[in-house]
């Protein structure tokens, strides 16, 4: 028969075997709830420096279609000599305008750079949203460009005052008619604040 000495030596094995898988289940469990909380953080600095990442393009696009009346830049614009004075005075203008959309173009790398990361990290939807300002960004961009190499002696940019309208419409921002390209780039922006929000506002929220 098994002694008393036996049963005890068993049951305190039986203890360390229970206890050991006790605290490999502790270990696992902790483990994906530092995995869980680790990546939820991360999801949520992306999602607010995705947003701060909209917010600041619309900014630089809104702040360089404001009307300049006049620059020192201007004066500096090369091959501003050879001009005759309808091309000078269209172009001064246009070439502040050219100046600040190639000061856009590091941001707006960096900011493309980003997509294919917010969407492993969320969906689709959110490149949807960096296409639709990459959209926007480029139309700005071809509409500038146009408008700084504006010549009615060349076939560079359409010479119909209609388009020429409509590169300015999208070029300007003018703060006494309808602006429907600033109302595309705000609606960007209010769309961005709907999908990436509430990630910010749940992670913000008070845990019972």
């Amino acid at each position: 028969m098994e002694s008393i000495t036996d049963w005890i030596s068993a049951l305190a094995n039986l203890a360390i075997a229970v206890a050991a898988c006790f605290a490999a289940w502790q270990g696992v469990k902790g483990l994906s709830t530092w995995r869980y909380e680790t990546v939820g953080r991360r999801r949520v600095e992306l999602a607010e420096d995705t947003l701060a990442a909209f917010y600041e393009a619309v900014a630089l696009i809104e702040r360089s279609r404001d009307e300049i009346m006049w620059s020192p830049l201007m004066m500096q614009r090369p091959g501003r000599e050879q001009d005759t004075d309808e091309v000078k005075d269209r172009r001064d203008s246009y070439y502040v305008l050219h100046l600040a959309t190639k000061d856009q173009r590091e941001f707006f790398a960096r900011f493309q750079a980003r997509r294919f990361r917010v969407v492993a990290a969320f969906d689709r939807d959110a490149g949807a949203l960096f296409a639709r300002m990459e959209d926007l960004h480029r139309r700005h961009q071809r509409a500038v460009g146009g408008l700084h190499y504006w010549d009615p002696g060349t076939n560079l940019v359409p010479k119909d005052p209609q388009e020429l309208e409509q590169l300015e419409q999208i070029a300007w921002r003018r703060h006494e008619r309808p602006d429907p390209f600033g109302d595309e780039l705000h609606a960007v922006e209010v769309d961005a604040e709907d999908y990436f929000g509430p990630e910010l506002r749940l992670a913000a929220a008070p845990r019972m």
